[in-house]
């Protein structure tokens, strides 16, 4: 509306706004909320057409990935479709990157349906084939959070394999957050054991484990009526408070060298 009313302007009859005015303001619409942000964004790359680029491109696609609508995946991909078309054809402004990836699987897991981890997996291994664009920590993240959330069943089993995936790729170790995604699954579904083993993972990778772990298995071990959770819940208390206590010695010690 801000553009509308400046070209209604005398003094500015004859200007239009550049690509950074639309970027600019479809960013900040994207990351608004507003209910009616994705139709604002839309909006807004019609009246681009010629002159849009990959940054305007992602955030119509982020816009979709926050709307939590459950058109939001199909939408998103819509838009990601167009982008791979354009690069095709061999649009200089069009550049697919990881992060143009991981918005389009938020917008399948935002739009909750039965299939987001399915599309979730077939955009990673797009990404997994495609030469031009590199794999990060954040993509196996994604996939990771689509499958250990999922209440499908064989779920978790597929969730243990884009872990292993992770672990065993050569240019790439996981990371605090994607410990945390697999002891959750665990401890979600009753099974603090195998949450426990994770802990004992991330120690032998020298990750320290944050509280929402601990915690995470704490309500495990209550919520399967282990007669010992109180006692397994001490003991959980205790590692963290050794752990976290190790790991300021050790932040206080490469501080002062």
């Amino acid at each position: 509306e801000t553009t509308k009313q400046m070209a209604k302007k005398p003094e500015l009859a004859s200007m239009k706004p550049d690509t950074m005015a639309y970027r600019y303001l479809m960013d900040i619409i994207a990351k608004s909320k507003l209910p009616d942000s994705t139709e604002i964004v839309a909006a807004l790359l019609e009246e681009m057409k010629e002159t849009t680029d990959d940054i305007v491109f992602y955030d119509s696609i982020d816009a979709w990935a926050r709307s939590a609508d459950k058109k939001a995946g199909a939408e998103a991909s819509k838009l990601f479709n167009q982008m791979k078309e354009l690069q095709a054809a061999g649009d200089e402004n069009i550049k697919i990157t990881s992060d143009v990836y991981i918005s389009v699987m938020h917008a399948w897991l935002s739009s909750n349906a039965n299939d987001a981890p399915d599309r979730v997996e077939e955009l990673f291994q797009e990404l997994k084939d495609n030469p031009d664009v590199v794999l990060d920590i954040k993509t196996y993240n994604t996939v990771l959070s689509s499958w250990s959330q999922s209440g499908r069943y064989g779920a978790l089993e597929e969730a243990e394999r884009v872990m292993e995936q992770f672990k065993n790729d050569p240019n790439l170790s996981p990371s605090r957050f994607t410990y945390h995604l697999m002891i959750d699954a665990y401890a979600s579904r009753g099974d603090p054991k195998r949450a426990e083993r994770i802990l004992d993972e991330m120690d032998e990778a020298n990750i320290v484990p944050d509280a929402k772990s601990y915690f995470s298995i704490m309500r495990a071990w209550k919520q399967i009526g282990s007669p010992n959770a109180e006692e397994q819940g001490k003991a959980l208390l205790t590692r963290m408070i050794q752990t976290q206590d190790c790991s300021i010695s050790s932040l206080e010690t490469q501080d002062s060298s």
